[in-house]
């Protein structure tokens, strides 16, 4: 329990720096905590009504749906600044209610799911040079929740199909669609309709997607994940009877990231290079000596083979990769051996 609180906390979204978590306290007010849940502590002093914040790529900003501070009855979008608590508000638009927000990975767009006053919710992009938003669903009744790719390209996202009437086949399927709302496309629909899904989220590489979905029964609570290219179902793992909120996305999040290149510097990328990321990754007792082919040792009192792992002759920084997948379960972003001076994500 990181909050720990009697109100209500709702929205967490760790930072893409793996620092802090964001959520909305208390129903209005944006807060940020450290990810171990210490040092919580309100973003702001503004006095307005915040929607739950999303952060920006470079972990700096806050984007929330709030009505401006200097005028409460005008809505719209506010960047908060983390370190010094200053509320830009812009981007004046009203909505009865906005969700899954998104900022793009380059920073200049936000997508968000945008219901109007008078019925109907849609996928909207907000550019934020020009402060225009456009629908791009644009259908009647759908319900929907979306979010990027990793490269921008294009978004992901769970509603209905474009029927005459939505209400047969509720909140169920998996589509892809370019940010301007060309090239809409079916990838997955579910076996098992059911109005409680979730909004989809792209795996750090991209090839996947996960969704909380009801593919196994009616309202089972199962986790989909989807080949983002051909929306074939990939595993689906299912979550018994623990609740979870629709609209509410699953988190691939960025947990740490390291040096993978020439450690030690000396021109090459060898098995002294891969030791010492696997010591300064986990804290782990790693020996920092090059291992021969085949060699192995002790950590943390178990026996592990340090050597050629993938049977190439050599033992180099790719072999790495395999220690740091067997020993701390950790996937990497990339299987290829990375030139000297390059950087490599580990994620969670």
């Amino acid at each position: 329990n990181l909050s720990n609180s009697p109100v209500g906390d709702t929205g967490p979204e760790i930072s893409p720096d793996g620092q802090h978590i964001a959520w909305l306290h208390n129903v209005t007010e944006p807060w940020i905590m450290d990810t171990d849940g210490g040092n919580q502590r309100s973003v702001t002093d503004a006095i307005a009504a915040f929607g739950e914040p999303t952060w920006s790529p470079d972990s700096k900003n806050l984007m929330t749906y709030c009505n401006n501070p200097d005028d409460l009855t005008v809505h719209g979008f506010c960047i908060i600044d983390v370190a010094t608590g200053d509320v830009q508000f812009g981007y004046a638009m009203e909505f009865y209610q906005v969700e899954g927000l998104s900022w793009s990975p380059d920073s200049t767009r936000l997508l968000f799911s945008g219901e109007q006053i008078s019925g109907g919710t849609d996928l909207y992009v907000l550019n934020l040079k020009t402060g225009v938003a456009t629908n791009i669903t644009n259908t009647d009744g759908d319900n929907e929740i979306g979010t990027w790719s990793p490269d921008g390209t294009e978004i992901a996202f769970v509603g209905n199909p474009i029927t005459a009437d939505n209400d047969d086949d509720p909140f169920a399927n998996l589509y892809r669609i370019d940010p301007d709302g060309q090239n809409r496309e079916l990838l997955y629909d579910p076996l098992s309709l059911s109005p409680a899904h979730s909004g989809p989220a792209y795996s750090p590489d991209g090839k996947q997607i996960a969704w909380f979905c009801s593919d196994s029964a009616p309202s089972a609570k199962d986790i989909c994940f989807n080949d983002s290219d051909g929306g074939d179902l990939i595993d689906e793992h299912t979550d018994g009877d623990a609740g979870f909120v629709a609209g509410t996305n699953p988190d691939w999040n960025f947990t740490s990231g390291y040096l993978f290149g020439d450690t030690e510097c000396d021109g090459d990328l060898d098995a002294t290079d891969a030791a010492l990321l696997l010591q300064n990754a986990a804290e782990l007792e790693a020996p920092v000596e090059c291992f021969e082919i085949g060699q192995s040792h002790f950590l943390n009192g178990d026996h592990w083979f340090y050597g050629d792992f993938n049977c190439d002759n050599e033992v180099d920084a790719l072999d790495g990769l395999f220690v740091l997948r067997g020993v701390l379960g950790m996937p990497m972003t990339s299987p290829d051996c990375p030139v000297v001076g390059s950087s490599a994500d580990v994620f969670n």
